[in-house]
């Protein structure tokens, strides 16, 4: 197996953005209206724990017999001089127009899809990977045979490069600066991995309410679901 798709039809950016958006609209209108039409109650606000079986909204109050968590995740956010300069993959799918090169932080299932798209779309894209490790979840063979597609189609790999800094030119560009290579770039977007959104939920009220029965079974009010989020 040596090569995966062998044309792919043109591809313009802009209408793809705008088709995108009235998807997304149309599904969140869908989703809200099944909700409704299912009789289901919704509460929009940031909500707190109070103890394990109510929340606070707004000031007010709600209680259930269980709770589900289910706040999502959102980016991982990487520390350095010059770090306040990266997007991430949902400023990449809503932006009307894409400039000539990018740089994507990561190698990772975002990483790879937002590559894909963006060389097709005739931009020139450079990846930066930490360590040489690429798609950690998937055969190795079909890996390699993905990463050379890529860099056939013009993609350039950095692995084994850590981002040590990132300045911004006179010019509007940006200066990348790793462990081993110093490069320029129009944008750039970290995609290095993503964390939950609980930490406001004030959470220690939940694990006050944590006990061992005496079957050494947990008795708890609420469950968390851990989702996958591709793009957000």
């Amino acid at each position: 197996m040596t090569q995966l798709v062998k044309d792919v039809a043109p591809l313009s950016w802009r209408e793809m953005a705008i088709h995108s958006a009235k998807i997304v609209l149309a599904a969140n209108q869908r989703y809200g209206s099944n909700l409704t039409k299912a009789g289901v109650t919704t509460i929009e606000g940031h909500a707190t724990f109070v103890n394990s079986q109510t929340v606070m909204v707004h000031g007010q109050e709600y209680h259930a017999d269980r709770i589900i968590i289910a706040s999502g995740a959102r980016p991982r956010e990487l520390k350095f001089p010059g770090s306040q300069y990266m997007e991430h993959s949902a400023s990449f799918l809503k932006s009307s127009n894409l400039p000539e090169n990018i740089t994507i932080i990561g190698a990772g299932i975002i990483a790879f899809a937002m590559a894909s798209i963006a060389t097709e779309a005739g931009v020139k894209v450079t990846i930066v990977q930490h360590n040489k490790r690429a798609l950690g979840i998937f055969d190795r063979e079909l890996v390699q045979i993905l990463i050379q597609r890529l860099k056939n189609a013009g993609v350039v790999f950095k692995f084994d490069n850590t981002i040590q800094k990132i300045s911004q030119l006179a010019t509007g560009s940006y200066q990348v600066t790793t462990n081993h290579s110093q490069f320029e770039t129009e944008a750039i977007y970290c995609v290095a991995g993503r964390i939950p959104n609980t930490e406001d939920l004030n959470l220690s009220y939940l694990m006050e309410d944590i006990f061992i029965n005496q079957r050494i079974h947990s008795i708890i009010h609420f469950f968390v679901i851990f989702l996958i989020q591709l793009v957000c």
